[in-house]
């Protein structure tokens, strides 16, 4: 499964809305409203990136998002065998 944060500012007093839109989205595990640089953190997965393109594609469809980052998830480490 590939993973990853989406970042992402919105209009102004919109960003409760958007978060809460967000989180219909299928792919869409969650979704906040937060304090800082931006607006809103998402998180989605796919299994596969190409997945992952296409639910930030609907992402972006959404009203009140002016701007978005995706951040993927780097796969985990393997475990240390000490």
């Amino acid at each position: 499964m590939v993973q990853a944060f989406v970042l992402i500012q919105t209009e102004v007093g919109k960003a409760a809305a958007v978060a809460a839109t967000l989180s219909r989205i299928p792919g869409v595990t969650s979704a906040e409203d937060v304090l800082g640089p931006y607006d809103v953190i998402a998180r989605v997965g796919a299994p596969a990136p190409t997945g992952v393109s296409d639910i930030v594609d609907d992402m972006k469809k959404v009203r009140g998002i002016t701007r978005i980052l995706t951040c993927q998830i780097a796969a985990p480490a393997a475990p240390n065998e000490n």
